[in-house]
């Protein structure tokens, strides 16, 4: 016995959509240069990491790469 014992059904709910909201042109150069600056920041560590990881290894006596 499954349903409703009145007989009427439930309404329907539809889902309404978010407003969408403006983007600022000088907020997305901003994110777009964060970016960016993390990204060459990034790149300069990891040169960093393999310049230390080189001499390291030949102060050590390691003479093949890997």
């Amino acid at each position: 016995m499954c349903g409703n014992l009145f007989g009427s059904s439930s309404p329907k709910v539809e889902k309404v959509a978010p407003a969408p909201t403006a983007v600022q042109s000088n907020e997305a150069q901003a994110v777009g240069d964060q970016i960016k600056q993390d990204n060459k920041r990034r790149r300069a560590m990891q040169g960093a990491d393999q310049m230390r990881s080189v001499l390291t290894d030949t102060a050590q006596g390691k003479q093949t790469l890997g």
